[in-house]
């Protein structure tokens, strides 16, 4: 086996290309794995090998893995500056996670009106009287804290870029 240098960015295309060459590999398994035919018709039979199939998704399987766990390692053991907190690339791409989904509830609450009438399908609910959705938090805080978390998601995010395009990983070939 040989041993390349390829960036982070480089390993994830090579992930990206195996995984579809398995998913190609998979689509044709499940066209081509059963044919149906006629009674007293010639059988039109599709090229499918089980043996041969099965052993490539096999050996896709296990270079992806590989190169996974190569990733994993690399993440535990570097470090990223963001802010001037110092994390792992692993923690990094937790803590980014966790932020993004954080973005998407201020979001939500940052583009709500501070008060909302209801609407009322039913004449006899609350006896015509109209209800209304009130917020209960400051709107402003809800932008500002968007705009912060967002900020941080950006940060990392290049950070994270520039690590993925710029540190190398000796891979067996």
């Amino acid at each position: 086996m040989s041993k390349i240098i390829m960036t982070t960015a480089q390993i994830m295309k090579k992930l990206n290309m195996l995984e579809e060459k398995k998913e190609l590999l998979r689509n044709q398994e499940s066209e081509n794995h059963e044919y149906t035919v006629a009674q007293g018709e010639e059988a039109c039979i599709p090229n499918y090998d089980f043996t041969e199939v099965n052993n490539a998704i096999e050996k896709l399987d296990e270079e992806i893995a590989n190169l996974k766990h190569i990733i994993n390692v690399e993440n535990v053991k570097n470090t990223l500056n963001v802010n001037g907190e110092v994390m792992t690339i692993d923690r990094a791409l937790v803590r980014m996670s966790q932020l993004q989904r954080r973005k998407i509830v201020m979001n939500t609450m940052r583009l709500k009106q501070p008060k909302r009438r209801v609407q009322s399908y039913s004449f006899n609910s609350n006896r015509g009287v109209p209800e209304y959705e009130v917020l209960n938090y400051d709107l402003e805080l809800a932008k500002k804290e968007f705009e912060r978390v967002d900020s941080i998601i950006a940060t990392i995010q290049l950070e994270l870029d520039n690590y993925n395009h710029t540190h190398k990983i000796t891979v067996e070939e």
